[in-house]
C-alpha cells in the first residue's frame, strides 16, 4: 500500500513539473526594446571658414600707372557757387571813415568825430546806395582850440543832406590851439568818375 502511494506522489510531482514546463514553453519570450537612435539634439552643423588674402603686387612684367595728381572735379570748389566777398562789405564800416588826413593835427581833430561821420554816411547810403565823394570845410578855431564856426567850401558827389550833416560834425571838432582856421577835407567811398572834357570842336 505504501509503495503505491509513493508512486502516486512521484507521478503527481512529475505531472506538476511537466505542466510547469509546458506553461513556460507556451509563454512568449520577453523581447528587449529595440535600441533607439541617439538624439541628435541641437548640434550645430560643421562650418568651414575660408580666409582669402588679396595681393596688391602686380604680375611680373607690369608697371604700376603713375598716381593722378589732378584733384577730383567733385571735390574742387566751384568758383560759381562760392560767395563773392566783393561788394559785400559796408563802406560805412571803414575804421578810417572820412579819409586819413595828411596833417597829423587835422587827424587828431577828426578822430573823435568819426562816429558822427559814419552816421552821416550810413544815412546817405540808405538814400542813395553806393554814393561816394568828398566835401571840404573851413573851420574857424577859437583860443581854446574848439571850432568857433565852420563853413562849407566845396563838395564832389555828396548830397546836400550829407554835406549839412558833415558841417554839424565839423563844428564839433577841437583843434590844436594857436591857429585861427583849419581846412578839413572829408572823403567817403569811391569818388564819382571824372566827367570827360567837353569837345571844343575842330580847330579853325
Amino acid at each position: 500500500m505504501s509503495a503505491r502511494v509513493g508512486r502516486l506522489v512521484i507521478l503527481s510531482l512529475l505531472a506538476a513539473g511537466l505542466a510547469t514546463a509546458g506553461l513556460a514553453a507556451c509563454e512568449p519570450a520577453a523581447t528587449e526594446p529595440p535600441p533607439q537612435a541617439p538624439k541628435s539634439g541641437t548640434r550645430p552643423p560643421d562650418r568651414t571658414e575660408v580666409t582669402m588674402e588679396v595681393s596688391t603686387a602686380l604680375p611680373p612684367g607690369e608697371v604700376a600707372p603713375p598716381p593722378s595728381s589732378a584733384p577730383s572735379s567733385s571735390s574742387a570748389p566751384s568758383s560759381s557757387s562760392a560767395p563773392s566777398s566783393a561788394g559785400a562789405a559796408d563802406p560805412s564800416d571803414d575804421p578810417m571813415i572820412g579819409g586819413a588826413q595828411p596833417d597829423p593835427a587835422i587827424e587828431r581833430a577828426v578822430a573823435p568825430i568819426r562816429p558822427r561821420l559814419r552816421a552821416c554816411y550810413k544815412k546817405a547810403l540808405e538814400a542813395s546806395p553806393g554814393v561816394g565823394g568828398s566835401a571840404t570845410f573851413d573851420a574857424t578855431v577859437g583860443k581854446d582850440g574848439r571850432a568857433a564856426s565852420a563853413r562849407f567850401v566845396k563838395r564832389d558827389g555828396l548830397s546836400d543832406d550829407m554835406v549839412g550833416c558833415l558841417l554839424a560834425a565839423v563844428k564839433a571838432m577841437t583843434f590844436d590851439p594857436g591857429k585861427k582856421s583849419q581846412i578839413v577835407t572829408l572823403t567817403f567811398g569811391a569818388p564819382p568818375p571824372a566827367a570827360p572834357p567837353a569837345d571844343a570842336g575842330p580847330a579853325s
